[in-house]
């Protein structure tokens, strides 16, 4: 059945629209439209979560090499779309790097630098260190 202009748009409706266009660039992209059965396993997809698979197919655009509208396809089959976005690299780096997310691993060892054996010793970047080279290993 057909939605005319006069009648309200319904939900269903607009959702198909939504999910329409966050695959109209794929399928543009690709030379190719989204068929059934995988269109219909996408667009419930989308209906339960959008902004997933809003990600997933802006992801799909990325990382693709030949064929997004695949990719995106098989990552949805998969459940891509039900997992929470990684933070853009540049955060991820920081996360990592960050002082507060490195264990700090102390030990017997001897120190690089002078090579004093010490029981609180600092292992860093594959090295001991002694307390008073450790700012050293930074």
């Amino acid at each position: 059945m057909l939605v005319s202009e006069s009648e309200p748009i319904t939900t269903t409706a607009t959702s198909r629209q939504e999910f329409a266009s966050v695959v109209a660039a794929l399928e543009q992209a690709t030379g190719r439209r989204l068929g059934n059965p995988q269109r219909r396993q996408c667009f419930e997809a989308f209906a339960t979560f959008p902004n997933g698979v809003r990600e997933v197919a802006r992801t799909s655009l990325e990382d693709a090499r030949v064929n997004p509208l695949g990719l995106f396809s098989w990552r949805i089959a998969n459940g891509w779309h039900e997992l929470d976005p990684l933070p853009p690299a540049r955060e991820q780096a920081t996360m990592l790097d960050s002082p507060s997310r490195r264990r700090e691993v102390r030990g017997r060892g001897s120190c690089f630098v002078c090579e004093r054996s010490s029981e609180d010793a600092l292992w860093q970047a594959g090295q001991w260190w002694c307390s008073d080279h450790e700012a050293e290993a930074a």
